[in-house]
Parts: structure tokens; C-alpha cells; sequence
């Protein structure tokens, strides 16, 4: 998929920005890593950001906005995402649809806690994750609360393999 497509199909508004996203002493240190992420040697994979409503999560994902001259970032929303599945699976189009996230550098997964008791979106999430792991991609994921017994374990654990921020 082109980065055309992508950035067409993304989400976040144009308003989020590191610019104005206001720092504190909870998000300073994922702040900082987002923003230089292109000069940073990048060990952790998946990034995983935690934090109650209005914490700036899916402002972080403003890193779309700073960084998509340099790489091709896909942002999804887990309502989207859930529901993209779901149709693809029923008109028998996986591929395309797996094909779609394969395009991109950088993954940001943002609410991931609406794929609760989503069994089988939760199945292919891991396999797309996994898959980005294999390859070097970066994956990034937003949600509210721990990732408790609404998950399955194959899922937590491939999204705690790597760091996780609260904020």
C-alpha cells in the first residue's frame, strides 16, 4: 500500500503535535523517546504506553505527524481494526488485509483495550505483531488499564516483551 493510502486511512488529526503535546514528570521519558526516535538505536519492541483517560496516549501517536517523511506509519484504532477483521474475514480477503499492514515500518496500535473477549482479532493482532517483531518493524500500543484477564496470554505476551510506559 502506498504511504498515500496509509496516511488517507489514518485517524490522528493533523493538530497533534510534539509541539504542543505538554510534558510532565509521567510522560517525559516516552515523550523523549518518541521524538527521537528516528536517532535512537531502538532495542524495545513493542512500545507499550499505559495510562488513564486524558493521559495523552493517542496524542503520542502525533509521532505519525513528525515522523512519516522518514518511515511508513500505519495508526489503527482497535474499534477499526476489530471490525476490519471481521469483514475481511467474512469476504474471504485476509491477504489483502494482512498485506495492508505488512506495507508499513511502524504500527501503532491505539485503545487495544477494545479487543477484549475478542478472541479472534486478538489471534490475528498476535500474528501481526509477531510478524512485525520478526521483521524489525516497530510496534507501538496504547491502552488504558493493564492487560489482565480480558487477554489471552499469547497476546500479553507478545505485547509485554518489550517496554512499557505509564502515564
Amino acid at each position: 500500500m502506498l504511504k498515500e493510502e496509509l496516511d488517507k486511512k489514518c485517524y490522528i488529526d493533523k493538530v497533534y503535535s510534539f509541539e504542543n503535546f505538554i510534558t510532565n514528570e509521567s510522560n517525559i521519558e516516552i515523550f523523549e523517546l518518541l521524538k527521537n526516535y528516528p536517532n535512537m538505536n531502538m532495542k524495545y519492541n513493542p512500545i507499550v504506553i499505559e495510562g488513564i483517560f486524558g493521559t495523552g496516549k493517542t496524542h503520542l501517536n502525533a509521532f505519525k505527524n513528525e515522523h512519516s517523511d522518514k518511515y511508513n506509519i500505519k495508526i489503527v484504532e482497535c474499534f477499526d481494526f476489530s471490525r476490519d477483521i471481521m469483514d475481511n474475514l467474512i469476504k474471504k480477503r485476509m491477504n489483502t488485509f494482512l498485506e495492508e499492514y505488512d506495507s508499513a515500518d511502524i504500527l501503532c496500535i491505539d485503545n487495544i483495550l477494545f479487543l477484549a473477549h475478542r478472541e479472534t482479532t486478538q489471534e490475528c493482532l498476535v500474528e501481526i505483531i509477531d510478524k512485525y517483531i520478526r521483521n524489525n518493524k516497530q510496534v507501538i500500543v496504547t491502552t488504558t488499564l493493564e492487560l489482565s484477564t480480558v487477554f489471552s496470554e499469547m497476546l500479553k505476551s507478545k505485547i509485554y516483551q518489550g517496554i512499557k510506559f505509564t502515564i
